[in-house]
């Protein structure tokens, strides 16, 4: 998180207009001092940054804004009316959500937000069963405040879909069920795709993945023990991080399972990673439809040609396909025996009966 002083709020006038305004955007959770602290920012900062998650300035006015969590959840309560549709795309690493998020960011149609910082403090203290974790009704309050304060909307036709990380793959159920009703998108990558994704990324990602895999692995103790013999077998540093680079994506697989029929989710859809590259404009459609966004046709298909061609994380960076897929194939020549020994692994191991 970007280190800057924040200023304690003690007029209820203000805190009214703190946590009424989009203006007002809930960074982080202080949880040593108990309190929401908030930026000051604008649409085009949030909307244009590839992550909310602490690594981009998003503040306009260089000053942080603190709201005791107690006082703030107790407003909450008492003015909650109409909870808000929550919309969500939950995806898997790598499997180009943040291109997603891109496209289907319109200004007077939809607001993506894109890997809030809270949402990853908010699976963290779940890992870490944390007492704001075990009380569950204090739970429930925390996680209904900060969805509603992430669906503050910039004007009434504008609708807001949240992109967690997808370190929050660890608590899908409470992001469906705690805010209220929900919509949402669920991105996959197949394992093949993931693989070659990791390791085109080098140390960065593996390192990455790996932590990844230890937080996600907090929801999911039924791959304690093939992580554990991973570790134990004595192996090249490659095949160890392939073979627990499938273990976190068979989570993931998982995690999608285990919440696809929730009986909290209005609508859905899913999709892979190689389905967005081959037909982009049907499954943008089904994406917008799932979250009930208000997109004309021409909108959206001018926004994917917009977005397809530049990279999603760089800015001024484009973006081709079949260079990408050069690389790929790239990655596949150099590891090809290493992955052949992993998916030969897997098909032995990670099999979803073992882990029900």
């Amino acid at each position: 998180m970007i280190e800057q002083e924040a200023k304690a709020l003690t007029a209820e006038e203000h805190w009214q207009s703190i946590l009424d305004s989009p203006e007002y955007f809930l960074d982080a959770i202080d949880w040593q001092n108990e309190s929401f602290n908030f930026v000051k920012t604008t649409r085009e900062i949030l909307s244009t940054s590839s992550f909310l998650d602490g690594r981009t300035a998003l503040s306009n006015d260089h000053d942080g804004y603190s709201l005791p969590i107690s006082e703030a959840l107790g407003w909450h309560k008492q003015g909650i009316t109409n909870r808000p549709v929550n919309r969500f795309i939950f995806h898997m690493s790598f499997c180009g959500s943040t291109l997603v998020s891109r496209v289907l960011d319109h200004p007077g149609v939809t607001i993506t937000y894109k890997e809030p910082q809270v949402l990853l403090q908010l699976a963290s203290i779940k890992a870490a069963n944390a007492e704001w974790y075990r009380n569950k009704e204090q739970w429930h309050g925390l996680m209904s405040f900060v969805l509603s304060q992430l669906s503050k909307r910039w004007s009434p036709e504008e609708t807001v879909v949240i992109k967690p990380s997808n370190w929050a793959n660890s608590m899908l159920p409470q992001l469906i069920e705690d805010g209220g009703s929900s919509r949402a998108l669920f991105l996959s990558i197949s394992a093949d795709d993931f693989l070659i994704s990791v390791f085109r990324g080098g140390s960065d990602r593996v390192q990455f993945t790996y932590a990844v895999l230890i937080h996600l692995v907090t929801a999911f103790p039924e791959f304690t023990k093939v992580i554990a013999d991973v570790e134990a077998d004595k192996l090249s540093s490659a095949d160890t991080f392939a073979r627990l680079s499938l273990v976190v994506h068979a989570i993931q697989q998982k995690a999608f399972a285990q919440v696809s029929g929730n009986i909290s989710l209005a609508d859905s859809c899913q999709y892979d990673y190689q389905e967005l590259l081959n037909s982009p404009a049907e499954c943008l459609q089904q994406a917008a439809t799932a979250l009930d966004l208000d997109f004309k046709k021409s909108q959206l298909n001018q926004s994917i040609r917009k977005n397809f061609s530049n990279h999603s994380k760089v800015t001024k960076r484009s973006f081709d396909i079949l260079d990408a897929r050069k690389v790929d194939q790239q990655v596949c020549a150099a590891y090809s025996d290493t992955f052949s020994r992993t998916f030969a692994w897997a098909d032995k191991n990670l099999t979803s009966s073992n882990f029900i």
